[in-house]
């Protein structure tokens, strides 16, 4: 089992999360949840999953009926290479803080890792008043726990589970059969996020007629 498909290595199949689609659902969230558009800075980035979210929350960039979406400026990683945080100086945290103070609209982890650090819970805390949107990838218990406690405002989650059932059925068909309907086999994901607390106050068409209160016959 590897992240992504790599077929030049004789295996039988890839079966795991197709990483496109993963990519797009982060952007898809962050667009569901500041729809109007603004800045990101993205964290622990991995291969493929950040080149389809930059492709998709971009796409309306050159529109002027849809909310626009940049990447803040600065090299704020420092990292030797883009997809090299943990190595950055201060690591992901140090990743985390440099990009806070450029003020972003929202801050997208593409691994667990970020929100793995110690200091995780306390960055969030130091920056509540900055109000950026955290999006996060995988739904492991302490990450849903960080959901309900607003450390985190939505998170893409993996499902471990089907890639073991999966990767079963594909061995007794393999076994049995000797052969796969296909050599690429893409697990579900998920994504949770919290519904806001101050909804808008409730309006209820009455259909009044001005200031009459009273209408009959008599």
């Amino acid at each position: 089992f590897f992240y992504r498909d790599i077929p030049d290595t004789g295996r039988a199949a890839y079966i795991g999360t197709d990483q496109k689609f993963l990519g797009r659902a982060l952007a898809r969230l962050l667009w569901q949840l500041r729809p109007e558009g603004g800045t990101y800075a993205m964290v622990g980035r991995k291969t493929i999953r950040d080149t389809a979210f930059i492709e998709e929350i971009s796409k309306y960039n050159d529109r002027d009926d849809h909310a626009h979406w940049y990447e803040i400026g600065y090299n704020y990683s420092q990292a030797p290479s883009e997809y090299t945080d943990i190595l950055a100086p201060g690591g992901f945290l140090g990743v985390m803080e440099r990009a806070a103070l450029l003020n972003p609209d929202a801050m997208v982890f593409f691994t667990q890792s970020p929100m793995r650090i110690d200091n995780y819970t306390q960055f969030v805390e130091a920056n509540r008043h900055k109000q950026i949107t955290y999006i996060g990838t995988d739904g492991a218990d302490y990450q849903l726990d960080y959901l309900s406690r607003r450390y985190v405002d939505g998170l893409i989650g993996q499902l471990p589970y089907e890639f073991g059932t999966h990767s079963a059925q594909a061995l007794f068909d393999l076994v049995n059969k000797e052969k796969l309907e296909s050599d690429i086999i893409t697990t579900n994901i998920v994504a949770y996020n919290l519904v806001p607390f101050y909804l808008p106050n409730l309006e209820l068409d009455q259909n009044l007629l001005g200031s009459l209160k009273y209408v009959g016959y008599v």
